[in-house]
C-alpha cells in the first residue's frame, strides 16, 4: 500500500500538490482551500487521523515523507477550539449513551437515546 508508485501515494501527493498551489496562492494556514478551515480540511484531516490509527505502515509513511504538509494540515484543524468542543461532546455523549445500557441488544433506552447537535443542518446534493 505504502510503496513508491501505488496508489496511496499518487493520492496522498495529489493533495500535497494542492496543498503547494494554495501555499503560492498567498494560504499561509496550511488549510486546503482558504485561511479560513472548511468541510474539506475536516475530511482530509480526519482522513489521515484513521489511516494513522489504521495502519502503522500509513503512520510511518505519513509521518516521515509526509510530515511538513499533510500532516499539518491534521494539526491545525486537531488544535481548532470548535473541533475540540465538538469531539469532547460526542465523547461526553457516547458516554452517556453507554450509562443507558446502549450497548444489549433490545434495550428500550438506547433505542430512544436521541442526541442533538447546535448548528445549521445542511442536505448533501446528489
Amino acid at each position: 500500500v505504502c510503496k513508491e508508485g501505488g496508489i496511496l501515494r499518487y493520492w496522498l501527493d495529489k493533495f500535497v500538490n494542492r496543498l503547494e498551489e494554495r501555499a503560492k496562492a498567498g494560504i499561509k494556514s496550511g488549510l486546503c482551500v482558504t485561511e479560513e478551515m472548511t468541510i474539506a480540511d475536516l475530511k482530509l484531516a480526519e482522513t489521515l487521523g484513521i489511516m494513522c490509527q489504521m495502519s502503522p505502515p500509513v503512520k510511518e509513511l505519513l509521518e516521515s515523507k509526509y510530515k511538513t504538509n499533510l500532516m499539518k494540515v491534521v494539526e491545525v484543524v486537531s488544535s481548532n477550539d470548535k473541533v475540540k468542543e465538538m469531539g469532547a461532546a460526542v465523547m461526553k455523549s457516547m458516554g452517556e449513551f453507554k450509562a443507558l445500557d446502549g450497548n444489549k441488544e433490545g434495550s428500550e433506552k438506547a433505542t430512544e437515546a436521541i442526541y442533538k447537535r447546535s448548528g445549521k443542518y445542511i442536505a448533501p446534493e446528489l
